[in-house]
């Protein structure tokens, strides 16, 4: 070997040993330089000059200091032995600290690197220990490394984890090869358990065992066992179970090409087998077998076999669960692979076609699918498939339950795009055509028409129309059934799915509208309803609809026979929907004749009824009723003037009549007032006025209880103060009891006569003198 060859074999240690020496050369130099000065620094002196130029560097000892500090001009602290003048420590201004003993580095701790500490044996002066520490200034190890103080090996390497104190992994070496793993062991979060352990064989140094624990407990999870003599040459994989022990999973790999040869699943919750596989040992991952087991791990539930020279599948073979049958049967091309010829799903028999799945030989494609039905061996569906693309089907046809010739639904496809074209409907029972859809071959399920047919299989039930574009619906017709007349018609805003915009109702002629519909284009919900008459063509009713909501009147109205003249008219609050007021008007005129206003707060509440005269703006009659809706006031005017002619008071909890009064002539005054009571109804109260004055002509009191008892009739003079007469009536007969007359010119007592209330025969009459008291005779009768 000459020397050029020796020099590119050895380069690198050629320059390291060069490197070495040029390190040495120039640290000799650096110490010889300070040694020059003239002047050496005294103790007191350094500490000193250090003060004042730094005050941040070492302090000196001066009194029964065992030290001397000297400062290089660099800025280097150099401490040294008083005794002996050597070097023990050397503090340098980026804030390294380098420790002597007997001026052999003993202890090196860098301001960089996070602040490593090297410590070095000073009789071999090789590395012992090396402590590189975390960079947040806790002081605390990141990663302890262990050398074999005689051959300067590594021993152990620990690492911590950054965020805690806890230990990462720990890799233990080969104290006589330099570098050589023994065993790496990763450790859980908590430092303590092991994660990963990684055994290595001492002579080769290639892995021999690899085992895997649990993250959540102390279990073994996977065992890996490599050949020693090669590198990474895996011979055995075994993954277990929860428990540590039982198998899940066992590879096992060919000792000569290290190739895949078994592998066997287990069944999570018990021992058995769940599947096998056999490979070929001389290929790479081909397989020759492949087995599923039923839960008894002996009997077959999936058997493949693979084609000998390709390795491509031969047969597939499925079991029924619960009996040993045959399911299904794959056969598959050998020429190519994975391509099945034909796919035979069986009957529980294991031998009775289910269903027969036909591939062409050249493509592989589906050429035909048969399916026969479950109690029978008779044909229940065909689909038709182009072998020139995969799964494109031409037509599906549906065979009626009994007869396997006759179609009960056929679909056709689009050869290219596969969408449907047309699908025709029959009858179950009938060969008639119950439905025809036509779709755009463009796009997937998107109808252009559908058409039902009524029983004939010829005359058109309902006819649908769809957007070519959105796909949505455009229009749809119902016939009547007795006829080929249009029944109604739904038009829709083709951009929107099932939205509305009219439905027409045709009248039995199929042409004339009988109520036409619209709805509102954003939102959907109703507009306006317009009913026509049945006779002729002219308007019933219009119904106006707040968009806003679902289905909330706005108004309502109502017109003659001429279509024209309204007949009456409601008013709704939009939001509620709730009656605010309704117009009726005459017969024979435009005028007004009746006004019925309701309570907003609650549809039909009403508030006040008003009944107007022959020229529509004069009431006739009010009725006011409260927030209940009960009736509180009733007013009625004369017929020829818009004079008061009667009111009525009612009570606002019972609705029942309370108070009547009649007016006279002027709508102000009354002329006979009636008062109720308001638990029975009956009258309590009945009051006569002068025909000239506001003044009492006559009061009648009656019994509450019973239906017009009287109990006391006055009657009053013309003052309307004095009394006339005064009538009292029994209680129990209501027949009179006693009258008392009094003076013609003075409120004064003339006489009394006491009448039997049974009999009404005069008992007594009592006539008195002028002062009204003093009795002037007692007459009995």
């Amino acid at each position: 070997m000459n020397y050029k060859e020796f020099i590119k074999k050895n380069k690198k240690l050629i320059i390291g040993i060069l490197a070495f020496v040029l390190l040495n050369v120039t640290i000799l130099l650096a110490w010889k330089i300070t040694h020059s000065k003239d002047e050496e620094i005294s103790p007191s002196a350094e500490m000193n000059n250090s003060t004042e130029t730094n005050n941040n560097q070492p302090s000196t000892e001066t009194e029964q200091s065992n030290t001397i500090q000297k400062q290089e001009a660099d800025g280097t602290i150099i401490i040294y032995d008083r005794n002996t003048e050597k070097i023990i420590k050397k503090i340098f201004t980026n804030g390294t600290i380098q420790e002597f003993e007997n001026e052999v580095l003993i202890k090196e701790q860098f301001a960089i690197r996070n602040g490593e500490i090297c410590e070095y044996n000073p009789q071999t002066k090789l590395l012992t220990k090396v402590t590189t520490l975390k960079s947040d200034g806790s002081k605390k190890p990141l990663i302890v490394s262990d050398f074999d103080s005689k051959t300067g090996n590594k021993l152990k390497q620990t690492n911590y984890r950054l965020e805690n104190d806890n230990i990462e992994y720990i890799i233990d070496f080969n104290p006589g090869k330099a570098d050589r793993k023994k065993k790496i062991t990763h450790f859980k979060v908590n430092g303590a358990q092991p994660s990963i352990v990684l055994e290595y064989d001492e002579t080769t140094g290639n892995k021999l065992k690899q085992t895997e624990y649990r993250k959540d407990n102390e279990k073994i999870e996977i065992i890996t066992d490599y050949d020693p003599s090669k590198e990474d040459k895996k011979r055995k994989i075994t993954s277990f179970k929860a428990d540590g022990i039982s198998p899940s999973v066992v590879l096992e790999y060919d000792e000569q090409h290290g190739y895949l040869t078994s592998q066997t699943k287990y069944r999570d919750n018990s021992p058995k087998i769940e599947h096998t596989t056999l490979y070929d040992p001389a290929n790479q991952d081909k397989k020759t077998q492949f087995t599923q087991f039923k839960i008894d791990g002996l009997t077959p539930s999936i058997h493949k076999t693979y084609y000998s020279n390709s390795g491509y599948i031969q047969q597939e073979t499925q079991f029924h669960e619960n009996i040993d049958k045959k399911k299904k049967v794959i056969d598959y091309n050998p020429a190519t692979k994975g391509q099945k010829t034909k796919e035979t799903l069986l009957k529980e028999d294991g031998i009775k076609h289910s269903i027969v799945l036909e591939f062409d030989p050249t493509t592989g494609n589906k050429l035909r699918q048969t399916k026969y039905r479950d109690n029978s061996d008779k044909i229940e569906q065909i689909i038709n498939y182009n072998p020139a693309t995969n799964n494109f089907m031409t037509q599906v046809i549906d065979y009626k339950q009994e007869e396997n010739d006759k179609p009960l639904v056929m679909t056709d496809y689009h050869e290219k795009t596969q969408n449907k074209l047309r699908q025709t409907k029959y009858r179950d029972t009938t060969d008639t055509i119950e439905a025809v859809i036509d779709y755009n071959p463009e796009k997937k399920d998107q109808k252009t028409k559908e058409t039902i047919f009524k029983g004939d299989g010829i005359n058109h039930s309902i006819v649908l129309e769809f957007d070519p574009i959105t796909g949505n619906k455009k229009q749809e017709t119902h016939y009547q059934t007795s006829n080929n007349c249009v029944n109604f018609v739904i038009d829709y805003n083709p951009a929107i799915q099932d939205k509305k915009t009219k439905i027409t109702n045709f009248k039995a002629d199929g042409k004339t509208p009988l109520t036409v519909l619209t709805f509102d284009e954003n939102t959907g919900n109703k507009l306006e309803q317009k009913t026509y008459q049945n006779e002729n063509n002219i308007i019933r009713n219009i119904i106006n609809f707040n968009p806003e909501t679902e289905n909330k009147k706005i108004n309502y109205t109502e017109f003659k026979a001429n279509g024209t003249n309204i007949s009456a008219f409601l008013t709704f609050d939009p939001n509620t929907g709730n009656r605010l007021q309704q117009k009726k008007y005459n017969t024979n005129n435009d005028k007004i004749a009746q006004i019925i206003d309701y309570n907003p707060s609650q549809d039909q509440l009403l508030n006040k009824i008003t009944d107007f005269k022959a020229d529509g703006e004069t009431p006739s009659k009010v009725t006011e009723f409260n927030d209940k809706g009960k009736k509180e006031k009733y007013i009625q005017y004369k017929d020829d003037e818009n004079i008061i002619e009667l009111t009525k008071e009612y009570d606002p909890t019972t609705d029942k009549l309370i108070k009547e009064i009649e007016f006279k002539g002027d709508g102000i005054n009354p002329l006979i007032m009636s008062i109720y009571d308001k638990d029975t109804s009956n009258i309590i109260e009945y009051r006569e006025y002068q025909d000239e004055a506001n003044l009492i002509e006559c009061l009648y009191t009656y019994n509450p209880n019973i239906q017009e008892r009287k109990k006391q009739e006055k009657h009053f003079k013309s003052d309307g103060t004095s009394l006339s007469i005064v009538v009292d009536f029994d209680a129990d007969t209501g027949n009179k009891k006693k009258i008392t007359r009094y003076k013609q010119n003075e409120n004064k007592i003339a006489s009394v006569e006491e009448y039997d209330p049974t009999t009404q025969a005069k008992i007594t009459t009592i006539t008195y003198q002028d002062d009204g008291i003093t009795i002037k005779e007692t007459k009995r009768h």
